[in-house]
C-alpha cells in the first residue's frame, strides 16, 4: 500500500504527485542551506532536477499532455540555466554569457506559453 504511488498514474480523486514537487522543493531549499559553495549548491540543484525530471518523463503523472510538456520544458529549462552559470563560478571572465541569456529565454517562453 505505501508504493502504490510509484506505480498508480495520476487521477483526479488522488493528485499524488504534488507530493514529489514538494519534496523537490524542499530538496532545493534543503541544498542552499547545506552546501556553502556555489558549485556545491549547483551540483546538488542539478541532482535534484535530474531525479525529478527522470521521475516525470518515467512516470507522466498529468492528465494532459500539454501539462506534461510543459512541465519537462520548464524542468529542462531549469537545468540549462544551472550548467550555463557553472562557468561562472568557476572563472570571473564573462564566458558563456550568450547560452545564459538562451537558457533564460528558453525557460521564460516555456513557462510564458505554459503559464
Amino acid at each position: 500500500r505505501m508504493t502504490l504511488s510509484l506505480t498508480s498514474r495520476f487521477h483526479h480523486e488522488c493528485p499524488w504527485f504534488i507530493l514529489v514537487q514538494l519534496a523537490m522543493s524542499l530538496m532545493i531549499a534543503l541544498g542552499l542551506s547545506l552546501w556553502e559553495t556555489g558549485l556545491s549548491q549547483i551540483a546538488w540543484m542539478v541532482g535534484v532536477f535530474v531525479v525529478y525530471l527522470v521521475a516525470l518523463t518515467s512516470i507522466r503523472p498529468y492528465f494532459c499532455p500539454l501539462n506534461y510538456y510543459c512541465d519537462v520544458t520548464c524542468t529542462v529549462g531549469k537545468l540549462l540555466i544551472l550548467i550555463a552559470v557553472l562557468p561562472y563560478q568557476t572563472t570571473s571572465q564573462q564566458f558563456g554569457a550568450h547560452i545564459t541569456i538562451i537558457a533564460v529565454a528558453v525557460y521564460c517562453a516555456a513557462a510564458a506559453h505554459c503559464g
